[in-house]
């Protein structure tokens, strides 16, 4: 993963206005704090399987036919090998963008990945740690998109819209961490 962490804290030092918006709101050092331990766990990890992964296996890259069934999935330019629990992370990050969060539409997704590859016990208790940061990661996206990036120390907050969407995923870490309870 990009080291968002430390290209966020050198555009927040060197941006007062920057400095003033991200600490109003959000706690930074509370989730690098968390980012942090689950770092650690994940790397400490060494009991999960292996396995060819698509690494972008959001709902865009999937193709669909009219009676709803999968036929294809597409753009395999981040294609790598580590453990399925990325690609079913960032699954999951990608049905939380819903507007509405539903619990049955959530089960039937889990339930239908275990369908088909089903987890075992030691990735079913990662799954939240790898959720999390997922969306952790996306959270560090938006916020570096506010960024004017051909400058890189402009601040470009004009709509408000990408700190909105990381408010969001802070929002779903915790949506998250309650469905996935059950798996720890």
């Amino acid at each position: 993963m990009h080291n968002y962490r430390l290209e966020l804290i050198n555009l927040i030092k060197s941006n007062n206005k920057a400095e003033n918006i991200v600490q109003n709101n959000f706690e930074l050092e509370k989730i690098f704090n968390k980012m942090n331990k689950i770092a650690i766990l994940l790397k400490e990890n060494k009991d999960l399987p292996i396995w060819v992964i698509h690494w972008d296996p959001s709902f865009k890259n999937y193709l669909i036919n009219e009676n709803k069934d999968i036929v294809w999935l597409i753009d395999y330019d981040m294609l790598s090998v580590n453990t399925i629990l990325w690609d079913l992370a960032d699954l999951i990050r990608s049905y939380m963008k819903i507007e509405v969060f539903n619990r049955k539409e959530f089960e039937i997704l889990i339930n239908s990945y275990n369908k088909i590859r089903k987890l075992n016990i030691n990735e079913e208790k990662e799954l939240k740690n790898y959720c999390t940061m997922m969306i952790l990661d996306t959270w560090f996206r938006y916020l570096l998109s506010c960024f004017d990036s051909k400058e890189h120390n402009n601040l470009i907050w004009d709509n408000n819209d990408s700190l909105k969407k990381a408010n969001r995923c802070l929002n779903e870490i915790e949506v998250i961490s309650k469905e996935l309870k059950k798996y720890e």
